[in-house]
């Protein structure tokens, strides 16, 4: 079903998504309706898969929120949140709200008994949080507003979605899953201590047996969540501030599977071996003396962004990557090349786009790694496309390119530096191609450069990706098969 809708007379796109018939009451309303702040439908199709992801997470915790069973303060938690919304929309009185929760509150409290059993003074044995989960419950009974975290989370989620990538909304409600999983219990962000926080760093994240890196990356999705409560006078403090000065880090020095730059054997042996006809032979020649390119920044190049003897990247990781790169002289017959003989309007043609980012390098990127891994045998993890990058960094380093110009080519933040930052905060708004186009000649890779000079006059891209197809019960659906 498509869910990605466009005002008409062709005006921002926005996600709609029709809430069924029996989740309305839960839900409060008939449809879902997200802006996705665009006019461009290739980047309204980017940022409606986040938008998507987040509405079908809602729509299945309110079918799950049917079929509590009494004895969860799940159960208390929804009839309470029904009858709370039901005060404020005027549907029910506060008496009969209140009447409506004291029947599933006893309802809950028998079962609990029954279960656990009970204490000296009747109440049934449970855990203080549990205890503290029923009270919050009361209050959102009585129509009172309580600021839960679900309900955080859902219109943070909303908030940042046009405004971030659909695998960054991806990993959000996945870290956001993992603590609403470890609470139990939906609960007032005010009720989340930071003594609570250190508590799921200590039993859930350090346990994990991920690296640092990841576990940092958490706690700062888990921050920002805070961040933005805080900034709406939600939350008083951001408990998970510092916490990530508390996990441990390694003192010992390895190289092992870092990125790292490519040796001239390896360049050699990789377009040596590689068929000119695929596209990882002409992706890695475009990003090797194209200024270091992202695997993504290459893909993306269309046949328009080739003009006035440069590369236009109109899309980056970053605004200091949206920049032109003059064509490297090596380059300048498999660009015109390429360009010539494309047949769906890029550079590199014959790409599928995949991925909730909608990007043409996905798998492209995952072939070039099991190329290098099980063709040509080359088995350091740290010897990957990326490393491309480094290796013509290192190639402008020894070429006595200054730091300003290289960072320029490679698509680097220049912001630090008064004089050479960005433009409008600086003095400086970079270089004409001209200056750029003598800096970048000055790049050279041995012996590639011919190999590569040679290649490209008679290259021609006619591999082309191919979806692939899962197995069926009773066999394999193979391509011939899907044709």
């Amino acid at each position: 079903m498509d869910y990605l809708k466009q005002q008409k007379g062709g005006h921002a796109w926005y996600v709609r998504v029709i809430v069924p018939d029996r989740l309305r009451a839960a839900i409060g309303k008939r449809e879902y309706w997200v802006p996705l702040g665009t006019q461009n439908k290739a980047v309204a199709r980017e940022r409606s898969h986040g938008a998507i992801a987040a509405i079908k997470a809602e729509l299945k915790a309110a079918e799950g929120s049917r079929t509590f069973p009494p004895e969860s303060v799940q159960y208390v938690q929804e009839v309470a949140k029904e009858a709370g919304a039901a005060v404020q929309k005027g549907l029910l009185s506060e008496d009969a709200a209140a009447v409506r929760f004291d029947v599933a509150l006893d309802k809950h409290l028998d079962q609990l008994r029954a279960k656990h059993g009970e204490d000296a003074d009747g109440d049934p044995l449970v855990t203080e949080r549990h205890r503290a989960a029923v009270h919050t419950a009361s209050r959102v009974a009585r129509g009172e507003k309580v600021a839960m975290l679900a309900d955080q989370i859902k219109q943070y989620i909303a908030e940042v979605t046009p405004a971030v990538r659909a695998q960054t909304v991806q990993d959000k409600l996945r870290v956001y899953g993992a603590l609403q999983k470890w609470l139990v219990t939906d609960c007032e962000v005010k009720a989340i201590t930071r003594k609570d926080a250190g508590d799921y760093v200590s039993t859930v994240l350090a346990k994990q047996g991920r690296a640092p890196k990841t576990l940092r990356s958490e706690l700062a999705q888990l921050s920002a969540l805070w961040s933005y409560m805080l900034g709406r006078g939600v939350v008083e403090s951001n408990v998970w501030t510092l916490m990530s000065t508390t996990l441990p880090k390694s003192t010992r020095g390895s190289s092992e599977g870092h990125r790292r730059p490519w040796t001239e054997d390896e360049l050699l042996r990789y377009f040596k071996e590689t068929p000119t006809d695929d596209p990882m032979w002409a992706t890695a020649a475009l990003s090797l003396y194209g200024g270091g390119m992202r695997i993504e920044e290459v893909c993306r190049l269309k046949v328009a962004d080739y003009h006035d003897g440069a590369l236009h990247i109109r899309a980056a990781k970053s605004s200091a990557g949206v920049r032109s790169v003059p064509v490297h002289p090596v380059i300048q017959p498999l660009v015109k090349r390429l360009a010539s003989t494309s047949n769906d309007g890029y550079l590199v043609p014959g790409l599928l786009i995949a991925g909730r980012d909608a990007k043409r390098s996905v798998y492209l990127s995952k072939r070039i790694a099991w190329h290098l891994r099980k063709v040509l045998k080359l088995t350091d993890k740290g010897l990957v496309m990326h490393g491309l990058r480094h290796t013509f960094t290192n190639a402008c380093e020894g070429a006595g390119i200054p730091l300003t110009t290289a960072q320029l080519l490679v698509g680097h933040s220049r912001r630090g530096s008064i004089t050479y930052g960005a433009a409008g905060a600086s003095y400086s708004h970079g270089l004409p191609l001209e200056q750029l186009a003598k800096a970048i000649a000055k790049v050279h890779f041995g012996k590639l450069d011919g190999i590569v000079r040679g290649a490209a006059r008679s290259l021609k891209v006619t591999h082309k990706s191919a979806r692939r197809y899962k197995r069926k019960a009773a066999g394999e659906l193979t391509r011939k098969e899907a044709k």
